[in-house]
């Protein structure tokens, strides 16, 4: 995909204008999947602390996960960012999937 798109962006006419719409696709894509994660997971933080005499507000429920997954994707940006992903990406989709399909078995989830 990374390879195709921009060599046909280069043929098209007005290829600068493409090549900026299809920036702002990619962009705007990854933004709307960090709001949805954000909002899924602080609505599971705050349904079960709602029984609580004082729940914590949502937003600073949503201000904490922000400022924990920012702290964390800053460690992918140093010089061995690239083994930690590789590490992870190997855990999760092995080991995590593994995890919950027999959590599916057993009908726990």
């Amino acid at each position: 995909m990374f390879i195709t798109y921009p060599e046909a962006i280069d043929l098209m006419s007005a290829s600068n204008f493409w090549g900026i719409i299809l920036s702002l696709t990619l962009f705007l894509l990854g933004l709307d999947s960090a709001f949805a994660f954000i909002e899924a997971v602080s609505t599971v933080i705050y349904d079960g602390m709602s029984a609580s005499k004082d729940p914590t507000p949502r937003p600073v429920i949503t201000a904490f996960l922000c400022i924990f997954g920012f702290a964390l994707s800053l460690l992918f940006c140093t010089n061995w960012g690239i083994i930690l992903f590789d590490i992870i990406d190997h855990y999760l989709s092995n080991y995590l999937l593994f995890f919950v399909g027999l959590l599916q078995c057993f009908g726990v989830g």
